[in-house]
């Protein structure tokens, strides 16, 4: 696991087409592993994030848990806001992995 007992990730690959181009593209969801709150966001949608930085502070048995990115990247999808309160599995952040 990542960044601690509360997070896992799941990792795939995917086929992007655009005009131009073909390329493959890794991705990478942040996942909780039990039910939490959103304490702190760390960071937003576009912005890029180094293995082992900070993305969502979440609190869960009055314990606060620092999820942080499994690998380098850019974040293309934030799926929780502070305040949320979010079910165990459920995805927290999508990160494409750089090459």
């Amino acid at each position: 696991m990542f960044g601690g007992s509360m997070m896992s990730a799941g990792c795939g690959r995917t086929l992007e087409r655009s005009r131009s181009s073909m390329r493959h593209a890794l991705w990478c969801q942040v996942l909780m592993t039990v039910a939490a709150d959103v304490q702190h966001q760390c960071q937003a949608r576009s912005s890029k994030c180094l293995f082992p930085q900070a993305l969502v502070v979440m609190e869960a048995m009055k314990m606060e848990q620092t999820m942080t990115a499994p690998s380098d990247g850019e974040v293309t999808t934030v799926r929780v806001a502070e305040g949320d309160q979010v079910d165990a599995g459920a995805a927290l952040v999508v990160i494409e992995e750089s090459d």
